[in-house]
């Protein structure tokens, strides 16, 4: 296990709870670019723990990045590689929604989600590149 990658993992994972909660409690839906993804609805029971809101990332990825952060060991590179493309995922999945350009919800919780996330991309890229 890599204490840099773990706490890289953490990060993101606490900050994809919080940004969840914020998500749903502010009802900021998912829309990349500005369009509606079906099946991501904010009432969608199923859809809840797959689908991201608009100021958070889907669950298997923080899942998968404290899977892969644990499973780190010299020799092995999928773990470094998990990171680093979740990194700049989250990253990119920041800067296409609409809430990040002050288009949606400007409560002060959800604003805040925004350099949360992007601090957790970026954490996440630089473990993995180590």
């Amino acid at each position: 296990m890599n204490s840099s990658m773990m706490a890289a993992a953490a990060l993101f994972a606490v900050g994809t709870a919080a940004a969840t909660a914020t998500g749903f409690r502010e009802r900021v839906p998912s829309e990349p670019f500005g369009a509606e993804i079906p099946g991501t609805g904010l009432d969608d029971r199923a859809g809840r723990l797959l689908s991201a809101t608009g100021v958070s990332a889907p669950w298997p990825m923080p899942v998968l990045c404290l899977i892969a952060a644990a499973s780190a060991a010299p020799g092995k590179r999928w773990p470094q590689r998990v990171l680093t493309t979740i990194g700049v995922v989250v990253t990119i999945g920041t800067l296409i929604e609409p809430v990040t350009w002050g288009r949606r919800s400007r409560e002060p919780r959800v604003l805040a989600t925004i350099p949360l996330n992007l601090v957790s991309g970026a954490a996440l890229i630089a473990a993995g590149r180590r």
